[in-house]
């Protein structure tokens, strides 16, 4: 879903729109994909409320004024939405959603970050627009399907499968992502008797909880099973080796 938004803001700035590409808190491995005529910001924060984050996400709503803030997942909204109180005239929120659940299971701080601001949700499908956010003001609902430009990647012609056996898990290393349950999943896979190798490619930013998972595949006896590989630009060619 990044890539996909990378690919709407570098069509926005070939038609002549200006385009701020906001980092909240990496930028990530997709920083080479952006076009020249989009501008990178990156705020560098460390928690979801981060107060100099915000501070700085302020400053570049004021001297920027955009028309379209557009807020790429939850904690992105949620963060948005508090840079952007107390503004009188603001730029229309518009709510890109990619949550694995419905709305319904999600706690009710995350909707009522979506009052506010919120003037479009976006999902990547149809079930994640019901039931509707709840919004001040009247919000366009729209499912953009995520985006895969299959033709940059590196076909993988045969099925054999290694020995041991290789996983590639391809997200930035967050707490949302998993990691900790990957872990366990492989820890008993290893106890079964099936051997595995595992590369963990992603951003690596929460240096904390890289930290937490490294002690958790010592404590499972998994240093050597599993590596934490941190970002890489030739993600559409490395697939085609698992």
């Amino acid at each position: 879903d990044e890539e996909h938004r990378a690919r709407i803001d570098d069509g926005l700035a070939e038609r002549g729109r200006a385009v701020h590409l906001v980092a909240t808190r990496g930028a990530g491995p997709l920083l080479d994909d952006v076009a020249t005529g989009v501008v990178v910001h990156n705020l560098a924060r460390r928690s979801r409320f981060d107060l100099a984050g915000l501070r700085r996400f302020r400053r570049l709503v004021r001297d920027l004024a955009p028309s379209i803030v557009h807020a790429h997942g939850w904690s992105s909204l949620q963060f948005a939405t508090a840079g952007l109180a107390g503004r009188r005239r603001g730029p229309a929120l518009v709510f890109h959603d990619h949550r694995p659940v419905g709305l319904a299971a999600l706690p009710r701080s995350y909707r009522v970050a979506a009052w506010p601001r919120t003037r479009a949700h976006l999902a990547v499908d149809d079930q994640l627009l019901h039931p509707p956010l709840r919004t001040r003001h009247r919000a366009i609902r729209a499912v953009v399907p995520n985006g895969i430009p299959v033709d940059r990647y590196r076909v993988k012609v045969h099925g054999e499968v290694s020995n041991p056996a290789s996983i590639v898990v391809v997200a930035n290393l967050r707490p949302q992502k998993g990691h900790l349950v990957l872990a366990d999943a492989i820890a008993a896979l290893v106890a079964a008797g099936t051997a595995v190798r595992v590369d963990l490619v992603g951003a690596t930013d929460d240096q904390a909880y890289r930290r937490v998972c490294e002690d958790r595949l010592a404590e499972l006896g998994l240093s050597e099973v599993v590596r934490i590989c941190g970002p890489r630009t030739d993600v559409a060619t490395l697939l085609a080796d698992y």
